[in-house]
This record gives structure tokens, sequence and C-alpha cells, in this order.
């Protein structure tokens, strides 16, 4: 199945395709039979042990060959005994192992990998990779495009710097004309406003003197009506003086009259008081008298009645 002519490094009875890592284009050189990617440092394994070399030795008789980077695993034997140790990938005991593979055309590739899809999987091929000169070439492209875009961007920021600028001197120009246009508006308005604030305190100052007046009125009727009251007071005070003077000689009369009804009162009660006391003495001395003359009779009939008892 490996196609470009040249012994297999693996033997395919024994392997079976897992993965393709890589696959590369290469232009064929008479000279040389095609450039070795693995001789040129292009092992990519992919955590895959045992990388083998490259089929250098292989001729191709088209214009450009196919170099792929294939995996593969081991199998092990129909009788189901080890994998022989001198064996491919099995120098550290791996099972897998990768190796760079060269082919004529796509097709002997995708026999070469096909030739086992019905015991797994079928296994995806991956895009070409770029030769050194197509990544020279595309480096280069991307670099000039950078530079262009580099260029065209700052071509952007100058003229949108030079649009701000412009666009910031028009605002500030209206800016400008509209304060000013305002304030003459507004020192029209203030004076206008001011004006009419002036007629209207002018006004209210005029009716605030009219009530001023008529309250000075009505102060000075009362002051005098409280006068001419004060003068009919003054006028007749003599006669209310004399009646204050009647009315408090009575009240002081009335005062000793009550003092001396107390006094009397007071006097007939300690009367009534020793009296009745002299009552009480007397009443006592003449019952003493009549006791002592009771007990005279007494004794005088004990003896009378024994002088008639001894005759």
């Amino acid at each position: 199945g490996g196609g470009g002519g040249g012994e297999d490094a693996v033997d395919d009875e024994n392997c079976r395709v897992v993965r393709v890592y890589r696959r590369l284009r290469v232009e064929n050189d008479d000279d040389e039979g095609g450039a070795d990617p693995a001789a040129e440092g292009a092992d990519a394994s992919s955590g895959m042990s045992g990388a083998g070399g490259g089929d250098g030795d292989e001729t191709d008789s088209g214009s450009c060959s196919i170099w792929a980077l294939v995996g593969y695993e081991v199998l092990p034997p129909e009788d189901g005994g080890p994998p022989p140790k001198n064996g491919p990938g099995n120098g550290n005991g791996d099972r897998y192992f990768s190796e760079w593979r060269k082919f004529s055309t796509e097709t002997a590739l995708l026999d070469h990998v096909r030739r086992d899809c019905a015991t797994g999987e079928p296994v995806l091929l991956p895009p070409y990779s770029l030769d050194p000169d197509q990544s020279a070439r595309v480096e280069d492209e991307a670099r000039r495009s950078v530079e262009r875009v580099s260029e065209e961007f700052r071509r952007f920021r100058v003229r949108a710097e030079v649009a701000r600028k412009q666009a910031d001197a028009t605002v500030r120009a209206l800016h400008s004309s509209n304060v000013a246009t305002t304030r003459r508006r507004i020192e029209g308005e203030d004076l206008e406003v001011a004006l009419e604030q002036a007629r209207t305190d002018h006004a209210q100052l005029a009716q605030l003197r009219n009530e001023m007046a008529e309250q000075e009125v009505k102060w000075k009727d009362a002051y005098d009506a409280l006068l001419r009251e004060n003068a009919s007071l003054k006028s007749s005070g003599a006669e209310a003086l004399l009646a204050a003077q009647w009315r408090h000689r009575y009240e002081q009369c009335l005062s000793e009259k009550d003092d001396a009804v107390a006094r009397l009162e007071v006097e007939r009660q300690r009367a009534a008081a020793a009296s009745e006391a002299g009552k009480r003495a007397d009443a006592g001395k003449y019952e003493s008298k009549y006791r002592d003359l009771k007990e005279s009779f007494r004794l005088y009939r004990k003896k009378a009645k024994e002088i008639f008892e001894q005759q």
C-alpha cells in the first residue's frame, strides 16, 4: 500500500493505520529524488512514540509527490503471543508509532489509509500543509496586508481627527452665536421684568400708604376719644373721692360695731359661767348645812327616845 516505490519501512500486515497527522505536497527533484521532510526536522508525532525515518530512496515519475506523517498501531500476532521485539515501534515496548511515508499520488495515499477501514472508524485526512516557500509567501502577503491596513487606519485616524476638530470649531462658533443671542434676549427680558416689577412695587407702595393714612386717622380718633373720657373722669373725681371717704368711714364703723358685739358676747359668756359657778358653790354649801341639821335632829330624837325609855 505504500506509494512511491522502494522498500517500505513498516510491515503493512502487522501494522494498522490509526491517524494521519500531516500531509505535504512536495515538487520532485530529479537529482535528489524529492525532499525528505523527516530529514528537515518536520517530525510531528503528536504524542506518538517511535517516529521512523523517511523513505528518501523512493522515486516518483510525476512532478509532485505527497509526504504524509502516518500513525500506526502494531497488531498482535494471530497466535495471541506478544509482538516481535524487533518490529517497528517496539524499540521501547510501545504499540503506537508514527512515520513519514511518501506517495506518488493522492489515490495511493487514500488506498494506503483505507485498506483496513472495515476494522474501525474511517481515518480522516488533514488538509495539505504549506511548504516553506508557500509559508514565506503567505507571511509576506500577511505583512503587506497588515501594513496596508495600518496605513489605512492611520489615514482614517487623521481624517477623523481633522473632522473632529472641524466639528469642535463649528460647535464653538454655534455656541458663541447662541450665547450672544441668548444674552441679548435675556438682557431685554430682564429689563422688561425689572420695569414690570418696579411698576408693581410702586402700586403696592401707594396702596400701603393709603392704608397707613386710614389707620393713622383711626388711631387719632381713638386717641381723642380717650382724652375726652379721661377729662370727664377728672371732672367727676371730687364726688367720687367724697363717696369713697364716706364708704371708708361706714366700713370702719361697721367693723367697730362687729368688734363690740363680739366683746359683749364674750363678756356675757363669762358672766354666765361665773353665775353658774356661784350657783354650784351655794348649792353645795346649803346641802352640807342640811345634812348637818338632819344629823343633829336624828341625834336629838335618839337622845329623847333614850330619855323616854329610862322613865
